[in-house]
């Protein structure tokens, strides 16, 4: 018992001195006192609760990502840019781009200026290389997507009062 009790004596100034310190970083924090006292193992127990049940779903989620992920590597193609809001499909005018469009791309057309269009998707496209036509800066640009044959260029151009979207392969 001399022994125990000797240790104790000894570890009482360490945790005094501890406790202290933990005080004045709290107090130098300025935690407000609701979140210094200790958490009851009921309080924490809905929090557990959701943490647990996220920790279960994360692998399904991440599996189905990476499975998308792989599917766009495999098949070599690009990400579609998005559809400006309120823009619809339609047949492209005579005079639209200047060389023939593909087949395969797809015209969408809106009333909104050109100029909100094209600030839209610069925000929306970040660090996705944007392609201005020498001359017809107010009128018409294109961002590119990918690279190679699986790259989607996204065009913008004004035409006839009305702003003009084409997303297909490059020209």
């Amino acid at each position: 018992m001399v022994a125990a009790e000797a240790m104790a004596a000894e570890a009482a100034p360490q945790v005094r001195l501890r406790t202290l310190l933990q005080a004045r970083a709290v107090a130098a924090l300025r935690v407000p006192a609701e979140l210094r006292a200790p958490f009851s193992p009921a309080a924490c127990k809905p929090a557990t609760a959701k943490l647990q049940s996220a920790t279960k779903t994360m692998p399904a989620v991440l599996t189905n990502l990476s499975t998308v992920l792989l599917a766009v590597v495999v098949a070599g193609t690009s990400p579609a840019p998005p559809v400006y809001p309120g823009a619809t499909l339609s047949a492209a005018p005579a005079g639209l781009g200047e060389k023939p469009l593909p087949k395969s791309a797809k015209v969408y057309v809106t009333p909104d200026d050109f100029s909100k269009v094209r600030s839209w998707y610069r925000e929306k496209l970040q660090g996705v290389p944007e392609l201005a036509q020498p001359g017809k800066e107010d009128s018409m640009d294109a961002f590119l997507l990918g690279q190679g044959p699986s790259a989607t260029v996204l065009m913008i151009e004004r035409l006839d009062g009305k702003t003009w979207l084409v997303i297909g392969p490059p020209q």
